[in-house]
């Protein structure tokens, strides 16, 4: 690990996201200051044919009137909506709300011994928990499609909206899906103890530095800091235009319009600088996520190399918030040049997705099109899979530690892809089983201590939810830490020498790369 003065490495990108942060501030501050207040009066809008304009409600004070009685149904907009999304015996039930919000707060609050409880038991305990929670992965959909099927067959207006064969048909589908679930845990059973001993290392090295389990939360939250300003400088600078005419009746204003037609008298038509801008703002906010992302991967890769690399019996003091500094300030245009990077990838992969659902067939061109797409996109990814790790360990610039990455893994014969995936999976249906359990916990308190109705299985699917959310945090953070242990072990390997004797024993089982074993 780099301890010494690290120089700024790739200044330009840092350069260019504060410019385009500026950018979107100030435009967004410009949007809010001249938005013209007309827009609030969209709908009531009026079209004088006389004079071929609009006008708004405020310059005819008995416009806005008519409108809302004319359309009574735009005044309870919001009460509609609440019956749709909640049955109205819930959403008018106060203790419905009451409910609600203290389970969620209840949530929030047991999560973190939850979270921390589970570090421990992952550290001390991983073989046992994780042979108890593979059957738990079958019992619970079985359990769940044999208690919806008896009681659907039970309930008379279930029965009337859904036909047997339907309930049949689905009831089959699950059934299937839990024996491909069987299947795929029998075909990986011999890999299960290594990925006990990967996840076990993996907890040991968050357990020395438990700091990370705060920081990352503390992350997540400073995406509120674009967010939020973003969205009202979208909204703000969408109402800097005027309302015109429709173009039909710029062409021939006899044209019918209005109420029972279907063609609106007026239309809003935004300034010419306002696409532009919102363009702008929504690669700002794609780009500053993908930033935020690797900051979290540089801290808590620089944060565990330090662990890592500390003779035995030290505390490093101080290694997450070295790394942090580090990420703000040498690094940071690293981390901005692979934000850019990801945010690049996201964005054509979510074009060429929505390319392929908007045609039905596509051609032979479009197809080569695509394929050329997915092999750039993989080909970024393959580059970038370990390159802030790296970084964060050495200082080193973007292009300088993926090249060093890929020939460090190249040069021990180890992959630079595929560190241990069986390890994320299995985690990941852990956290489910236990947001399953205290989902069950929070439905039991409930129906002994409420009287809610329909509304406590919305209560309980929300605090399960809630805490699956909280502990994929926990899973992102673990993944981070495989990754960052993989590579110093790789760079253990390239100068014969062993950190940490307990990491070696567990990824010098691991595969080495397939294209170089085959050379050999």
């Amino acid at each position: 690990y780099n301890y010494g003065a690290r120089p700024y490495r790739d200044i330009a990108f840092a350069i260019v996201f504060i410019l385009a942060a500026l950018a979107t501030l100030g435009f967004g501050i410009f949007a809010i200051v001249h938005h013209n207040s007309d827009f609030q009066w969209s709908e009531p809008a009026h079209y004088l044919r006389n004079q071929s304009r609009c006008t708004v409600a405020h310059s005819n004070p008995s416009a806005k009137l008519d409108f809302l009685l004319s359309h009574p149904g735009r005044i309870s907009s919001w009460r509609t909506l609440a019956s749709v999304v909640l049955p109205e015996r819930v959403s008018s039930s106060h203790g419905f709300a009451v409910a609600l919000i203290s389970s969620l707060a209840v949530t929030l609050v047991l999560s973190v011994p939850i979270v921390l409880a589970l570090v421990w038991l992952l550290r001390h305990y991983t073989k046992e928990i994780v042979y108890v929670s593979l059957p738990l992965f079958i019992l619970f959909p079985v359990a769940l499609n044999i208690l919806w099927f008896v009681a659907c067959a039970k309930d008379s207006e279930c029965q009337d909206s859904v036909s047997l064969p339907v309930r049949i048909l689905f009831f089959v589908f699950i059934f299937a899906f839990c024996a491909i679930i069987v299947w795929i845990i029998f075909a990986n059973f011999a890999r299960v103890e290594l990925t006990v001993r990967v996840i076990t290392t993996a907890s040991e090295a968050l357990y020395r530095n438990l700091s990370l389990l705060l920081v990352v939360p503390s992350l997540s939250l400073v995406l509120l800091v674009f967010y939020v300003p973003a969205a009202f400088f979208l909204v703000f600078s969408y109402m800097n235009g005027k309302y015109v005419p429709n173009a039909d009746l710029r062409d021939r204003p006899e044209l019918p319009c209005g109420r029972g037609t279907s063609r609106e008298c007026c239309e809003w038509n935004v300034e010419s600088w306002v696409p532009a801008y919102m363009t702008l703002a929504a690669l700002f906010v794609v780009w500053a996520t993908c930033v935020v992302a690797q900051v979290k991967v540089y801290t808590i890769s620089g944060t565990i190399s330090q662990w890592y690399f500390a003779e035995v019996d030290t505390h490093t003091i101080g290694a997450m918030r070295r790394s942090l500094g580090q990420a703000f300030s040498s690094s940071f245009g690293t981390i901005c040049f692979s934000g850019l990077l990801f945010a690049f990838v996201r964005l054509i992969r979510n074009a060429v997705d929505t390319a392929k659902d908007s045609q039905e067939g596509e051609g032979l061109a479009m197809s080569f099109l695509r394929c050329c797409y997915e092999w750039l996109l993989q080909a970024i990814e393959f580059v970038t899979k370990f390159t802030v790790d790296f970084a964060a360990i050495t200082g080193e610039g973007f292009c300088s530690s993926a090249a060093r990455t890929y020939e460090l893994l190249k040069r021990n014969l180890l992959s630079t892809v595929f560190v241990e995936v069986i390890s994320t999976r299995l985690l990941g249906g852990v956290m489910v089983v236990v947001s399953i359990i205290y989902a069950v916990a929070v439905w039991g308190i409930l129906l002994g201590t409420t009287s809610l109705d329909s509304g406590i299985y919305i209560v309980t699917v929300l605090s399960g939810a809630l805490l699956l959310l909280i502990l994929s945090i926990y899973i992102a953070i673990m993944n981070i830490i495989v990754d960052t242990v993989y590579i110093c072990y790789a760079m253990d390997k390239d100068r014969g020498v062993v950190s940490k004797p307990e990491a070696h024993d567990v990824y010098v089982l691991l595969p080495v790369s397939q294209d170089e074993r085959a050379s050999l």
